[in-house]
């Protein structure tokens, strides 16, 4: 029989600035009306371009720990910045 996850949300964020909005973001729960969220923010060593290219690779091992997977990286510099939207 399949476990559920234990957490709700992996985030894999490009830089720094990204994981520290991110925390503050699920830490405001009463201000927000929302549950308390089980969260982690992993930063992708490759930053932007990691993100785009690898971020499925790196979230692979984590499949079965979290609910939900959000990947979070700037267009500008993800090595695509010339391509249309």
């Amino acid at each position: 029989m399949a476990r559920s996850p234990e957490k709700d949300l992996a985030v894999l964020v490009a830089d720094k600035n990204m994981e520290f909005a991110i925390k503050g973001i699920v830490s405001r729960t009463e201000a927000l009306n929302i549950r308390q969220v089980r969260v982690d923010v992993y930063v992708h060593p490759e930053r932007d371009p990691g993100c785009l290219g690898h971020g499925h690779n790196f979230l692979e091992n984590l499949v079965n720990e979290y609910k939900y997977y959000i990947v979070m990286f700037d267009r500008e510099g993800c090595g695509r910045d010339a391509l249309s939207r």
